[in-house]
């Protein structure tokens, strides 16, 4: 299943009004494309009036919630005219970036060569997203979604198709991937140009080992925690840009 990053109009993504990265080279290449969905297919989407309008009044409600804090208004441009941009780091590259950013606020702790098979289970990010630490990063480890509206925080409130989500700002997740990679880019790039370590070999040995080993598949390699935590955040960064450029909403696509 993919995991694709999307900046742009709310109206152009959920009327499906976007492409990914594999849905465009599949079209210049005339190649077949077919969408696989984390839970079903979705049916046909609503009118784009009529998704700019449940949008505009999404925004008001979350406008009277944060006015009480001082933020706000919750407001941009939903326009058809406004552009989009995409790119896929896929869940290697989203893990490596958590992965990475949660040490990077515990060095205390080991940092894994290797990418985990799941970053929910790296004890560096369980420290991190618990509520309780206030962590610098948290606007890159918890939301789904950020708004080009500033404010320093998260907040969970309810989105256009889920009941509750975490929700962020564009402006302070561009701030905090800068600060991210001004602090740790440089040992992030020493560790991606080490060399890697040659994996162990599986082949019998032996009088015999000739006559009964047999050719084995090669094993799919799995990126190092630098190369997908390097490769996670240049995209990361590079997509925050657009959307404080363009001050457009940014949305988790998989």
């Amino acid at each position: 299943m993919a995991f694709d990053v999307y900046v742009g109009t709310l109206t152009r993504f959920y009327g499906e009004d976007w492409e990914n990265v594999a849905e465009r080279m599949a079209r210049e290449q005339r190649i077949e494309y077919n969408k696989i969905y984390a839970i079903k297919k979705p049916g046909t989407p609503p009118p784009k009036d009529e998704i700019r309008e449940s949008v505009k009044n999404w925004c008001l409600g979350l406008t009277a919630s944060l006015k009480e804090h001082g933020f706000g208004p919750v407001a941009w441009d939903e326009d058809d005219h406004m552009p989009y941009f995409t790119d896929r780091p896929n869940w290697d590259g989203y893990g490596g970036l958590l992965v990475w950013a949660a040490h990077a606020e515990h060095p205390e702790l080991e940092l894994p060569s290797q990418l985990p098979e799941t970053w929910a289970d790296d004890e560096a990010y369980q420290r991190s997203i618990e509520r309780e630490l206030h962590s610098r990063y948290r606007s890159i480890l918890a939301p789904q979604l950020w708004l080009p509206v500033e404010f320093p925080f998260v907040f969970e409130a309810p989105t256009l198709t889920a009941d509750q989500d975490i929700i962020g700002s564009v402006f302070t997740l561009k701030q905090q991937l800068d600060e991210l990679q001004d602090e740790t880019g440089e040992k992030l790039s020493a560790l991606t140009s080490l060399p890697k370590p040659q994996a162990e070999s599986s082949k019998p040995s032996g009088f015999l080992a000739g006559v009964f080993s047999r050719k084995q598949p090669p094993a799919e390699e799995k990126p190092s925690l630098s190369e997908a935590a390097e490769f996670g955040l240049s995209v990361f960064r590079e997509l925050a840009a657009k959307a404080c450029e363009h001050r457009l909403p940014m949305v988790l696509d998989y």
